[in-house]
């Protein structure tokens, strides 16, 4: 984490020292997870990005495949949502291309659909939720695939 003035100003005001300071940072990036949201319809982008943001997640948006590789390489998110049908790259090629590359083979992904995805692209997403899907069942998988990965299992 960079050394910054304003990190020193809050530590001196809060009579803290900047190492605390620092280390309380460092521990905070460790605890909250980011989240890559993808899908080309911003009216579910919008909901799905307030509700995870609520339940303490950082999240990020992608409007398809092809933005959420470049987001996914520079960001590196702990959990990726995403819808199947999009312009540019599709859900199921996004997926093939992460399961591809070995820093993001382990990345758990959920799969949001209204249609049917072929069988054999079952194993790349370690669960597939059809659309419209209950928040709370969405969130429930993702603490569950997070809670896995955090030790060291897929889904």
């Amino acid at each position: 984490m960079p050394d910054t003035g304003l990190q020193r100003s809050i530590a001196s005001r809060s009579g803290t020292n900047f190492a605390t300071l620092r280390s309380y940072a460092r521990d905070l990036a460790t605890v909250v997870k980011t989240i890559l949201l993808v899908d080309d319809d911003a009216r579910i982008l919008a909901p799905l990005r307030a509700l995870l943001e609520a339940e303490g997640y950082r999240v990020l948006l992608a409007a398809n495949g092809e933005e959420a590789v470049r987001v996914t390489d520079i960001e590196h998110p702990e959990l990726i949502v995403t819808d199947w049908m999009m312009p540019v790259l599709d859900g199921v090629a996004f997926c093939r291309h992460l399961r591809a590359h070995r820093a993001t083979a382990c990345i758990p992904i959920v799969m949001l659909t209204a249609a049917t995805p072929p069988m054999s692209a079952e194993t790349l997403w370690n669960a597939l939720l059809r659309k419209p899907v209950p928040i709370a069942r969405l969130i429930g998988v993702i603490r569950d695939l997070l809670s896995l990965s955090r030790s060291g299992k897929r889904g």
